[in-house]
C-alpha cells in the first residue's frame, strides 16, 4: 500500500507539471515565431499578439514552477532509496537542468519583459531565442535522467551505489533522442491547438455578444488562429513518427514494455530470476493496455482534428462550427501527453531502474501508509490549486479581452509608431464664452 500510495503521488504531480511544461514548450515555440515576424515587419496586430500570449506563457511558466518544486519535494521525502542508488547518476543533469530552468531561462525571460524599450528589436528577439533555447535544454536534461531510468547505461556498481563512468552515454542514451524529440512535438501539437482554441473562443463571444472590435483585435485572433492550426498541422505528423521510432529499439532495451512474452522478454526475465530471485517482473498489462489505447485514441482524433480544420483556416474564424471543433480538440494533446506518459512509466514497473532498482526498494524506508495517504491528499490539494489558478486566471484573460478588447494587463506598451490611435476623444463645447476665459 506505501509503495502504491507513493507512486500514485508522484504520478498525479509529474502528470499536473507535464500538462505545465508541454504549453510552456509550445507557447514559447510560438511566441518566437511571432516575434521574428515582428522584428522583420513590424504591425500593430503582431505587436499585440506578442503582448496577448506572452501574458499567457508567464501565467503558466510561473505556476509550472509550483508543480516542479513539489515534485522535487516528494523525490527527497519518498524515494530516499532511488536518490541512495542513483542520486550521482540522475542528480547530474537534474541539477544541470536547474542551473538552466531557474537561472538561465529566468534570467533571458526578465530581459525579455523588462528590457523591452531597452534594446533594439533583433537584441529582444535574440533574448527570446536564449529564452526558447534554455526551455529546450531543460526538458532534455529532463528527459536524459529518465531515459537513464528506462536504459541505465554509462557507470558502474560500487557498494550497490551506482557510479557515473562514461557522461557521454548518459546524453547519447538509445532512449533519448526520439524522446525529446515526441516530447518537443506533442508540446508544440499542444501549443498550436490551445492557441487556436483560445482565438477561436475570442471570436466566437465578440461575434455572440455583437460588440464592436477593433480591426487589431480581429487581426490578432484571427492571425493567431491560423497561425495555431499551421504549426499544429506540422507537429501533428512529427508526433507520429518520432513516436513510432521509439518502437524500434523496444526489443533491445525494454522488452517487457508491454508485458511481451517474446523471446527478448522471456531472456531477460530469466536473466532477473537469476539476479534477483524468483517474482513477478513484468508490468501489469491490464493498466498499460488502455492507457496506450488511450493515447492513440486521443492522438488519432488530434491528428484528424488538426487537418480537418486546417482544411478550413482561412474562413475558420467566422464559421462557428469549425470553431467549436478548435475548442474541443485543444483538450486532446493534453490527454494523449497524460496518456503517454503513463504508458513510458507504467511500461517500466515494477522497476524504478529498469532491470537494476525494484520500485519498492527505491521507496523511502520510513514511508508509512499513513503518513502517504496524508502526503497525498496534500499534495492533491496542492497541485489542484495551482491547476485552477492556472486555468482560471488564463480564462480570465480572454474573457476580459473578449469583453474589454484589451488585455488584462499591459505586458508593455506599443512603440509609438505602432500605437493604435483607436476612436477619437468626444470634444465638448465649451460653456464659457470666450470674451470671459
Amino acid at each position: 500500500m506505501t509503495t502504491d500510495l507513493a507512486r500514485t503521488q508522484f504520478a498525479l504531480t509529474a502528470l499536473a507539471h507535464y500538462f505545465f511544461v508541454a504549453l510552456t514548450l509550445g507557447l514559447i515555440t510560438i511566441l518566437v515565431i511571432v516575434q521574428v515576424a515582428e522584428t522583420v515587419r513590424p504591425t500593430p496586430a503582431r505587436s499585440a499578439m506578442l503582448r496577448f500570449w506572452g501574458q499567457v506563457y508567464l501565467v503558466n511558466y510561473a505556476l509550472g514552477i509550483g508543480t516542479g518544486i513539489v515534485m522535487e519535494l516528494q523525490l527527497a521525502l519518498n524515494w530516499s532509496g532511488l536518490t541512495r542508488v542513483a542520486g550521482e547518476v540522475v542528480g547530474a543533469p537534474l541539477a544541470l537542468e536547474t542551473v538552466v530552468a531557474f537561472a538561465a531561462e529566468a534570467t533571458f525571460l526578465g530581459l525579455w519583459v523588462f528590457a523591452r524599450d531597452r534594446m533594439p528589436r533583433w537584441a529582444h528577439l535574440l533574448v527570446l531565442l536564449a529564452v526558447a533555447a534554455t526551455a529546450y535544454a531543460s526538458a532534455w536534461f529532463v528527459i536524459a535522467a529518465n531515459a537513464f531510468l528506462q536504459h541505465p547505461v554509462g557507470y558502474t556498481m560500487d557498494n550497490g551505489i551506482m557510479r557515473l563512468t562514461d557522461p557521454s552515454a548518459l546524453f547519447s542514451n538509445v532512449a533519448l533522442p526520439t524522446a525529446m524529440a515526441h516530447v518537443l512535438a506533442g508540446a508544440v501539437l499542444t501549443g498550436g491547438l490551445f492557441v487556436a482554441a483560445v482565438s477561436s473562443v475570442y471570436l466566437w463571444r465578440a461575434r455572440r455578444q455583437g460588440h464592436a472590435c477593433g480591426p487589431v483585435d480581429v487581426d490578432l485572433f484571427r492571425s493567431s488562429q491560423r497561425l495555431g492550426m499551421v504549426v499544429a498541422a506540422v507537429a501533428a505528423p512529427l508526433v507520429v513518427i518520432f513516436g513510432g521510432l521509439q518502437f524500434t529499439y523496444l526489443d533491445e532495451i525494454q522488452p517487457t514494455k508491454f508485458a511481451a512474452d517474446g523471446p527478448a522478454a522471456a531472456a531477460r526475465v530469466a536473466e532477473w530470476a537469476a539476479r534477483f530471485g524468483p517474482g513477478d517482473r513484468l508490468p501489469d498489462a491490464s493498466l498499460t493496455g488502455p492507457v496506450a489505447a488511450i493515447m492513440f485514441g486521443f492522438g488519432v482524433l488530434a491528428w484528424m482534428s488538426v487537418w480537418t480544420t486546417a482544411v478550413t483556416t482561412p474562413w475558420a474564424w467566422k464559421w462557428r462550427p469549425v470553431q467549436a471543433v478548435l475548442i474541443v480538440t485543444a483538450f486532446l494533446p493534453f490527454l494523449a501527453n497524460g496518456a503517454g506518459w503513463l504508458v513510458r512509466e507504467l511500461g517500466r514497473a515494477p522497476w524504478a531502474i529498469y532491470g537494476v532498482l525494484p520500485v519498492e526498494q527505491g521507496v523511502s524506508g520510513s514511508l508509512t501508509p499513513w503518513r502517504a495517504l496524508a502526503q497525498t491528499v496534500v499534495f492533491v490539494v496542492v497541485i489542484g490549486t495551482l491547476v485552477v489558478l492556472d486555468v482560471a486566471l488564463i480564462t480570465r484573460m480572454v474573457r476580459r479581452y473578449a469583453r474589454l478588447g484589451r488585455p488584462a494587463w499591459v505586458l508593455w506598451p506599443d512603440p509609438p509608431h505602432l500605437s493604435d490611435p483607436g476612436p477619437r476623444p468626444m470634444t465638448v463645447p465649451s460653456l464659457v464664452p470666450d470674451g470671459a476665459r
